[in-house]
């Protein structure tokens, strides 16, 4: 099986800065999650989570092709809300359509890929990250929520 790092260089396309910014975005989704799912968390997490940020949006990648990457962080930014919201819900279709969304972050991996080697690239990884995604997330007896 593929990990998120092989997957991360081959959208990466062997850019360094474009892996560089994928272990960033990595980073930077599995912190906001944490906080999240553990709303208990102190301020202290709060701020490193505003401060990492800072990291992120300053990698020379995202600089480069801002123009084209705001647009994926606030549609996953908004993907990941609804699955927040949904995923409480009592509705069948809304908790179905909550764990799919969840793995919206990989919108950004599919952008870096499109950019990084275009269609052909992008069609290569995207595959692979759901799989990936969807094994890491799914053990082989679980079913979907």
């Amino acid at each position: 099986m593929n990990t998120y790092e092989d997957i991360y260089k081959l959208a990466a396309n062997g850019n360094a800065e474009a892996f560089s910014f994928l272990m960033a975005w990595n980073e930077y989704s599995h912190k906001v999650d944490d906080l999240l799912d553990n709303p208990e968390k102190d301020y202290e997490f709060f701020l490193s989570i505003l401060a990492y940020a800072n990291v992120l949006y300053s990698c020379p990648f995202y600089q480069k092709h801002v123009q084209k990457l705001q647009p994926i962080i606030r549609q996953v930014t908004s993907r990941y809300a609804d699955s927040v919201r949904m995923e409480k819900s009592d509705k069948p279709w809304e908790k179905q359509w909550a764990d799919t969304l969840r793995f919206c972050g990989n919108d950004m991996v599919e952008a870096v890929a499109e950019i990084a080697g275009g269609y052909e690239l992008l069609r290569k990884v995207s595959p692979l990250l759901k799989e990936c995604s969807w094994k890491d997330h799914h053990n082989e007896l679980a079913q979907p929520v």
